[in-house]
């Protein structure tokens, strides 16, 4: 699947976490994250992400709640081009993050 968009992370993501909300769920057999911010959608606005997009994958590491979320961030610390896939409107889509500061 074709990337859906590129966006520029400029921010941390242990940044930005206490401002995400990440319920655990399942979506066509996939666990994941329904995610959602309590800032009036700003976060997740900069990021190119919507309330309630299901993220299930960053780069290859499975996304199903807030700390496995942050582990994957972890691993792909020396990545300049973060994947993420995940279901929006019952649609596959890819955005790619790339790291300003890497």
């Amino acid at each position: 699947t074709a990337a859906s968009g590129v966006v520029s992370l400029d921010v941390s993501l242990i940044e930005i976490l206490p401002y995400l909300r990440a319920e655990s769920g399942v979506v066509n057999g996939m666990q994941g994250v329904f995610l959602s911010d309590i800032r009036n959608g700003k976060v997740l606005e900069k990021l190119n992400l919507k309330q309630n997009d299901f993220l299930f994958n960053l780069s290859g590491n499975n996304v199903f709640n807030l700390s496995s979320l942050n582990d994957a961030y972890i691993a792909l610390k020396d990545r300049k081009d973060i994947v993420a896939t995940l279901y929006r409107n019952g649609e596959l889509k890819k955005i790619v993050a790339r790291r300003v500061n890497n």
